[in-house]
C-alpha cells in the first residue's frame, strides 16, 4: 500500500514538471510585447505652453521620437516640444518608433489661443475736469502675435458702474468725483484676466462769465451778465472793482453815469467764484465823455 502512494506522488510530480515546462516554453516562443501607453501633456496647449510626452515601456529597445508641425518633421528627439516651434492653430503631432517600427501616433492635437495679459493700465487725463472724455492707456502682453488686442472697459464714478465703453463721456462726470476703471484685455476670441485701475479725482473747474456788449439807456447801464459753471456749482457774484455808483441786482449791472469835466474811463472788474475754490474774473472800462454845453 506504502509502495503504491509513493508511485502515484511520483507521477503527480512528474506530469507538474513537465506542463511547467511546457508553459514556459509557451511563453518564449511568444517573446515579448511591445506596449506603448503615452499622452501630450497639456492635452490642451495653448502658444506658451511646452508640450510633453511620455511614453511608458513595457518592452523594446531603441526608442526615438518624430515631431511633425501641420505635417513637417522638426529637429527635435526629445520628449519636449518647445512654443517655438509652433504658432495658434499649429497641428501638432508624435510618431513613437521603437527598433525602427511606428508604434504610436500621439495626437494630433491644435494650438489653442493663449490669452491676452495687462502688463500696465490707467486712466488718461488723470487729472480730469467736467466736459474732458477719459479713456484707458496701457500695455498688454499676448503670445500670439497676430491678434490685435483692446480693452473692454466698465467705468465706475463714485463706486457705482456708470458705463461700459472703451471711453467715458466728460458729460458724466464733476468736480469732486471719485473714478476708476475695470479693464479686461480681449484678443478677438478670449478676455484676460480683469485689472482695475487706480482711482482718480475729478478737477474743479472755474466758473465762466458770459457778456455780451453793454446796454445804455440814455445815462443809464443795464450790463446783463450770464455765470455758468461746469460742475454746478453754486456760484457767489461780486464787484471787486467799480465806479461809485454801480451795483449789482443778481447778474444785472446798473449804474448811471455821472456828470464829468472831461473824457473819463472807469474800470470795472467782476468776480465769479464757486465754493471749491474757482475763480473767474471780468474785467472792461466805461469812457464817458465830457457833455458839451449847449
Amino acid at each position: 500500500m506504502g509502495r503504491r502512494r509513493s508511485r502515484l506522488i511520483f507521477w503527480l510530480l512528474l506530469l507538474m514538471l513537465v506542463g511547467c515546462g511546457r508553459e514556459k516554453e509557451s511563453l518564449s516562443e511568444t517573446g515579448p510585447v511591445d506596449f506603448v501607453s503615452s499622452d501630450f501633456t497639456p492635452s490642451n496647449p495653448r502658444t506658451t505652453d511646452p508640450i510633453n510626452i511620455d511614453p511608458v515601456l513595457l518592452a523594446g529597445e531603441n526608442v526615438e521620437l518624430e515631431w511633425l508641425v501641420n505635417g513637417e518633421v522638426q529637429d527635435v528627439v526629445k520628449p519636449r516640444l518647445s512654443p517655438n516651434y509652433f504658432s495658434k492653430g499649429d497641428t501638432i503631432e508624435c510618431l513613437i518608433f521603437i527598433d525602427g517600427k511606428q508604434k504610436k501616433n500621439v495626437g494630433p492635437v491644435v494650438i489653442a489661443n493663449s490669452k491676452p495679459e495687462i502688463i500696465n493700465v490707467r486712466i488718461e487725463p488723470p487729472e480730469p475736469r467736467r466736459g474732458e472724455g477719459l479713456s484707458i492707456l496701457g500695455d498688454v502682453r499676448d503670445p500670439d502675435d497676430k491678434d490685435d488686442v483692446s480693452f473692454v472697459v466698465d467705468w465706475f464714478v463714485n463706486g457705482r458702474l456708470v458705463f461700459g465703453g472703451e471711453k467715458l463721456s466728460g458729460e458724466k462726470i464733476k468736480a469732486g468725483d471719485e473714478i476708476y476703471a475695470e479693464v479686461e484685455p480681449f484678443d478677438g476670441s478670449e478676455r484676460g484676466v480683469k485689472v482695475r485701475t487706480e482711482k482718480i479725482a475729478v478737477q474743479n473747474s472755474a466758473p465762466e462769465i458770459i457778456t455780451d456788449s453793454p446796454r445804455w439807456e440814455g445815462k443809464i447801464l443795464n450790463y446783463e451778465l450770464e455765470v455758468k459753471d461746469p460742475d454746478g456749482d453754486n456760484v457767489d457774484i461780486y464787484l471787486e472793482e467799480s465806479p461809485p455808483g454801480m451795483k449789482l441786482e443778481g447778474t444785472t449791472l446798473i449804474w448811471e453815469s455821472p456828470e464829468v469835466k472831461k473824457d473819463t474811463s472807469f474800470n470795472v472788474t467782476v468776480k465769479a467764484r464757486d465754493g471749491r475754490g474757482g475763480e473767474a474774473s471780468l474785467s472792461f472800462s466805461l469812457d464817458i465823455k465830457k457833455r458839451e454845453a449847449k
